[in-house]
């Protein structure tokens, strides 16, 4: 399949893309094969976003069969609390440790995504993303090499069915324009250079809220918007956020009670009748557990579950 696509397009990059493609069992026979094949026609391969927890182990045979021009990690959250929150058993320090063997291998250029809207959140966690970037890049120093060009690439959490956040409320719009205003005052007040911050507009996200968690009275919008014009809503410059309100308005369907509600257990979703993934109980275990032991609410802190409130008051 890669040289038939390869005759056909003469592209210089072969990707290896799925969902978790670090978790295929054949993919380092598979790259060397191909690397193999096409290594003599200068084509390299190049490989999606790793979790930090398989990137020790694959960065030795990576560095002999992809290409150097640049490595992605899904970092997610940018300290320790908050991983722990959302059961990334990862540190601070398994990161460093991670980029540094990328480094020695002949990386120097590394594009880390970061999720802004965990219930529980705080400003240190989104100035965080900063921070943990400069130290990520500042580690490269330890193997006697200048600073490594780190992108941090910001997006905005959209809850999505199957998974423990498909009861949570997303933020609110304003939430995510004051942590976007956050990181690009943190990023002036750091004024590092090998380190940039890539945000994009969050309507979009909201939106893909409002679908994700949708049920069928929502193709009607779906509809009403591709009649007024929505088209490739995917791409910047191509989404019209005024279209999507005049969507909602025509079809009389309020997208916040879709995006900004916070469900509970005992609410039938639109998708239970639907068999894919964990199974349900284990889902709200994971959504109840998980902040209830581990956050600690504050003031400052972003959306909190009214349960995980509750579980606190009744703990504390």
């Amino acid at each position: 399949l890669a040289e038939t696509q390869y005759r056909a397009t003469g592209h210089n990059e072969l990707g290896l893309l799925s969902l978790s493609t670090a978790d295929y069992p054949q993919l380092r026979e598979l790259s060397a094969r191909i690397n193999a094949q096409f290594e003599s026609r200068r084509v390299g391969i190049s490989m999606p976003s790793l979790r930090v927890d398989k990137m020790l182990q694959n960065i030795p045979w990576m560095a002999n069969n992809v290409r150097k021009s640049g490595l992605t990690i899904a970092v997610e959250a940018a300290r320790d609390r908050m991983r722990a929150a959302i059961r990334k058993k990862v540190t601070d320090g398994n990161l460093i440790d991670g980029i540094l063997e990328a480094y020695k291998a002949g990386w120097n250029r590394v594009k880390c995504y970061y999720m802004v809207g965990f219930p529980g959140e705080t400003p240190e966690d989104i100035d965080g993303i900063y921070d943990i970037s400069v130290d990520l890049s500042e580690a490269r120093r330890r193997i006697n090499k200048g600073p490594a060009k780190i992108t941090a690439s910001v997006s905005w959490l959209v809850p999505k069915p199957y998974t423990p956040f498909q009861w949570a409320a997303q933020p609110q719009v304003e939430y995510f324009h004051d942590a976007r205003r956050r990181l690009s005052e943190r990023s002036r007040e750091g004024r590092h250079r090998a380190v940039v911050v890539r945000t994009h507009d969050p309507l979009r996200s909201i939106l893909e809220g409002v679908l994700s968690r949708g049920d069928r009275r929502l193709g009607a919008t779906i509809q009403e918007a591709f009649r007024r014009g929505a088209r490739f809503d995917g791409w910047d410059e191509c989404y019209n956020d005024d279209i999507w309100k005049a969507a909602f308005d025509a079809t009389g369907i309020d997208p916040a009670w879709y995006a900004h509600r916070e469900r509970s257990f005992d609410e039938t979703l639109p998708w239970d009748h639907i068999r894919s993934g964990p199974k349900r109980d284990y889902l709200e275990d994971q959504y109840s557990d998980v902040f209830a032991k581990t956050l600690q609410p504050r003031p400052d802190a972003g959306i909190i579950p009214l349960r995980v409130l509750t579980a606190a008051a009744a703990t504390g």
